[in-house]
């Protein structure tokens, strides 16, 4: 690649993105619970978006084609917090279980540890 299509390419896609950026966040918002989480689809989909922008289609299917990159983004990002629950649930069922199988083995309140500080300090 030469410079000139390294910057018409750049070009390119600056253009995709200050067209798109609105529209894909508005879709990304009406699809996840957290602002931050759909910042973060659409960051991940243009930066998908970069890394194939050869295979980019042309200026009239680019939106298309950046919807149907944003829904895959969005799918794993589901997965991943399905994932994230489905651990987090076992970890607590596992403490739980340990905690109900050796109670003395619990951590200390703080006013114990304190006191017993205070006590050997004397």
């Amino acid at each position: 690649m030469n410079v000139s299509s390294g910057i018409e390419h750049e070009d390119r896609f600056r253009r995709v993105y200050a067209s798109n950026f609105q529209p894909l966040l508005a879709y990304a918002l009406r699809r996840t619970e957290q602002p931050e989480d759909a910042a973060d689809i659409v960051a991940e989909t243009f930066l998908v978006a970069w890394r194939r922008s050869h295979d980019m289609p042309a200026d009239a299917e680019v939106r298309l084609w950046l919807y149907g990159v944003a829904r895959r983004v969005l799918a794993n990002h589901h997965r991943t917090g399905l994932r994230r629950e489905r651990l987090g649930e076992r970890l607590r069922h596992r403490l739980r279980e340990r905690v109900a199988a050796d109670p003395g083995r619990g951590p200390h309140p703080p006013f114990t540890c304190a006191s017993q500080a205070a006590r050997s300090h004397q």
